[in-house]
Parts: C-alpha cells; structure tokens; sequence
C-alpha cells in the first residue's frame, strides 16, 4: 500500500511539474501580455507555484485514494483554462476539446491510452480549428498550437485518475466477495459449533451420573442435569460461575481445589456429603482435561452415590 501511495504521489508530482513548466513557458512567449498587467501573471504563476509545494509537503499515505487526486485534477483543468484565456485567447473549440479528452479518458481508463487519446484529440481540435476558422486561416498559428500540450496534460490527468478510481472499485469489489465469504464461513462454523455444544450436552446427559466440566481457571463449562440431583446443585444458570461460588458440597469442592491447586488427581475416591440433612457417601473422579499436546484445557468432575 506504502508503495502504491509514493507511486500516485509520484506521478502527479511529474503531471503538474509539466504543468507548471507548460504555463510558465506559455506566459513567457506571451510576454507582451505580461508587460500589459504584470500583476495578474505573477500572482498567477505564484499561485501556481505554491500549490505545487503545498502538494509535494503532502504526505504520500494521503495520495492512497482518489479524492486528493480529483481536487488537483479539478484545480489544474482550472489552472489550464485561466492561462489559456490570459496568454492565448482562450477559445470554444478548446474547451469542447478538454471536455472531449476528459469524456475518453474516462471511457478508457487506462494511462496506457492516454498519449493516443491526446493524439486523437488534438487532431481533432486542429480540424475544428481549421474549418472553423475560414479561407486562409493559418492552422498552425501560435494561439493553437499553444494549447496543444494542455490536452496531453488533461489526459494523462484524467485517465490516471479514471483507472486509479476503477482500481479502487475493483478492490472494494474483491474485498466484498472476501467479507461476504468470511461472514459465510464464519456462520458455517458457528452453526457446526452449536452443534458440537448440542452435541456435548446430549451426551453428558446421557450418563446416569454427574458431569460437571469446568475450564482449566474453574469456572463452569458444562453440566448435566444428574448434577443437580446428585450434588444438590440449585444454580441453574450458574454458566462461568467459578466452583466456589456453586451451591456444591464443601467435600467436593475440596475434591476440585486439591485438583485445581495441588494436580491431586481424585480417582473413585469416596466422599461423604450432607444433603438436607440426610448423609449420604458419593463416589468422585475428579482430572484434567488435556489436548493431543497433553496441555490442560479443563476440568472433569464425575460422581455418583456409592453402592453399599
């Protein structure tokens, strides 16, 4: 992008550098017209001049879209028209002639076709020119021939700023097809996940004792409703609720801290809990939950009553 950016920089710098030089040597053949009012060229060519040092001290990453690029393009066709009325009598068939390289310019869209579009053009205007200007008109009179460089300027202008604003649209296109893939994948896998949670919940409810799974920090993941007979849980929605702060027996909670704190593995280990106050001895497996890189993931709490 660093390098797209100091590219269009670039080029408009070189464009108004032709320009500039374009005007400058336009006033000096001119030069009766400068000795008549001076001071309209000179804050003119000044005008001129600042604006491009105010473009150049721009920084490149601003040059990244088009809409810098169609203020310089706006203010340059106005700065070839003032100075083809101030030194060269600025006349109808050119401005039909800068319009007409502007329209094609935009049809094409391709800097490469610029130099043939300025050709075709100024071939154009000359013949315009010739027709229009009567028996014994001098087609290659100064006054023309003057504003002949200003149609390749307009068209290296417009159709550098016509193929860089269909670039763009091309790029926002392709990144639209990639936002609107990435969102289908996205749902495609959120839809698969709430399958595989559908999934888990089935198959913990499945077993004819408690699960409880809690991540590797201890807060609640997945339960099954054998839970909540067999521990005496009562906090339905306790979702993410670290195990302290579960409605759990406090022998089991010993079970899951010496787990959590200690890695004491608890394997049919045999508990003893006071539901209600009826006594009653449960059988607990209390382990880790690892991954294939043996990495703990969470926490698996199994138990069931004790068969004398």
């Amino acid at each position: 992008m660093k390098n797209s950016a100091d590219d269009s920089k670039r080029y408009i710098v070189y464009i108004r550098a032709i320009l500039s030089l374009s005007i400058v040597l336009l006033a000096f053949y001119n030069h009766e017209v400068i000795a008549e009012d001076p001071l309209v060229s000179i804050v003119f060519i000044v005008l001129i001049a600042l604006s491009n040092f105010l473009f150049i001290s721009i920084p490149a990453s601003n040059y990244t879209g088009v809409r810098l690029h169609y203020l310089i393009f706006m203010m340059d066709i106005s700065f070839i028209v003032i100075s083809s009325h101030i030194y060269s009598q600025l006349d109808i068939q050119f401005v039909l002639a800068v319009f007409l390289t502007i329209f094609m310019a935009a049809l094409s869209q391709s800097v490469k076709l610029s130099i043939l579009i300025a050709l075709v053009v100024n071939a154009v205007y000359l013949y315009i020119r010739y027709i229009s200007g009567g028996e014994g008109y001098n087609l290659f009179s100064e006054k023309t021939l003057l504003n002949i460089p200003f149609i390749f300027i307009v068209a290296l202008h417009s159709s550098y700023l016509a193929e860089k604003a269909n670039v763009e649209l091309k790029e926002k296109e392709e990144l639209e097809k990639e936002k609107n893939y990435l969102n289908g994948e996205i749902l495609m896998k959120t839809t698969e996940l709430g399958l595989v949670k559908e999934f888990a919940r089935d198959l913990c409810g499945s077993f004819n004792e408690a699960v409880v799974i809690f991540d590797v920090s201890g807060n609640l993941r997945l339960i099954n409703e054998k839970a909540y007979k067999i521990l005496g849980m009562k906090n339905a929605g306790a979702f993410n609720t670290p195990f302290s702060g579960l409605e759990i027996p406090a022998t089991v909670k010993e079970v899951i801290m010496k787990l959590t704190f200690g890695s004491e593995v608890s394997n049919d280990l045999r508990v003893e809990v006071n539901e209600g106050g009826e006594a009653k001895v449960l059988v607990v497996n209390c382990t880790f939950i690892k991954n294939r890189t043996q990495q703990k993931i969470g926490i698996l709490l199994t138990a069931k009553e004790a068969v004398e």
